[in-house]
């Protein structure tokens, strides 16, 4: 009678086929029609100008691609102001973010008030908290991460970030960051994203984190400054950071065997070579988005065709990646399994 009591148990308990690692990289308002094209816009330059050809080449096809409307595909934002912090919220949370509409520190957009994703893997997988980091060229991250105060490894904007475990690892990058800072005028709050970027993948080859996020932000800045070849530029420089994520992977072992690699943007851009620069409630245009998933679960399945995704897919999705049962089970994208 036991017996049969157990088995009824393990019967009716969820079973997870998963329990990878995610590193999770944002690169800040890159519009889908340059993901997805490739080339300059000639409404903007008429310079010509490739980017991501790897990418689509190569990375591309070994993956899952959403948002791309040639292939009758859209993924859109979850919240109604089209910007940076309220986007990162509801990529966090994975839910519609409805309770904050600013970038600025206002008592409804001080800190996240629910357990982020980041919070809940360290929790539930009772994870020593090396195990779980952020990274992040942008100070304000650090408050879409977390919803308690210290309760993560967080590294965001124009700061030092020491490791305790590997005590000296970080020192050359710190000092190159404050050289960084001074050769180029940053926004307050941030730092360049080579920085965060060298802090990240030292980290992962260190401590080899369960869950990551490396948030990078030069492309949003380019973009506000009407800079559209330091834009593309930019995103070219994303493209090489993610083939050396790629190649650091492929060097770990069974580490780098069992990780999943997801991509987004917070937001798209308006149109036109004065509505590029910009986002927001008046740019619709801005609500587009995409999202890049290359790993051990995901078919090779490329751009992906008549799907209709939002940043709330993002959380449960790589929930289900780490062995966690999602909140919202009907929001994990199914392709990519």
């Amino acid at each position: 009678m036991q017996l049969i009591v157990y088995l009824l148990l393990f019967i009716s308990a969820p079973i997870f086929a998963y329990d990878q690692n995610v590193i999770f990289i944002t690169w800040d308002g890159v519009r889908p029609e340059d993901f997805f094209s490739g080339r300059n816009d000639s409404s903007i330059s008429t310079e010509p100008a490739s980017f991501l050809g790897k990418f689509h080449k190569e990375y591309a096809p070994q993956g899952i691609v959403l948002g791309d409307e040639a292939s009758s595909s859209s993924m859109s934002v979850s919240n109604d102001s089209n910007i940076s912090f309220p986007a990162y919220l509801s990529m966090m949370n994975g839910i519609y973010t409805d309770y904050c509409h600013l970038n600025q520190i206002t008592p409804e957009c001080l800190r996240n008030p629910i357990e982020t994703l980041p919070e809940r893997v360290l929790r539930e997988k009772t994870l020593d908290k090396s195990k779980v980091a952020v990274f992040a060229s942008w100070d304000r991250i650090k408050d879409a991460a977390e919803s308690t105060k210290d309760s993560l490894v967080v590294s965001a904007g124009p700061v030092e970030f020491h490791d305790p475990n590997f005590p000296g690892a970080h020192d050359e990058i710190n000092r190159k960051m404050h050289e960084n800072i001074n050769e180029w005028h940053y926004k307050n709050g941030e730092r360049d994203d080579a920085s965060t970027f060298n802090h990240a993948m030292t980290y992962i080859r260190n401590n080899q984190p369960k869950f990551i996020w490396i948030y990078l932000v030069e492309t949003d800045d380019q973009a506000h400054g009407n800079n559209y070849p330091g834009y593309v530029r930019t995103i070219n420089e994303n493209e090489q950071k993610l083939e050396e994520v790629i190649s650091t992977l492929s060097m770990m072992g069974e580490y780098g065997k069992n990780t999943s690699i997801v991509i987004t943007t917070d937001h798209g851009r308006g149109q036109g070579p004065l509505g590029w620069m910009h986002h927001g409630n008046t740019h619709p245009a801005s609500r587009k988005v995409w999202a890049f998933i290359k790993g051990p679960a995901t078919k090779g399945l490329g751009n992906l065709k008549n799907t209709h995704y939002s940043h709330l897919n993002l959380r449960p999705t790589m929930e289900r990646f780490m062995g966690l049962e999602p909140n919202v089970k009907e929001n994990v994208i199914k392709e990519a399994f």
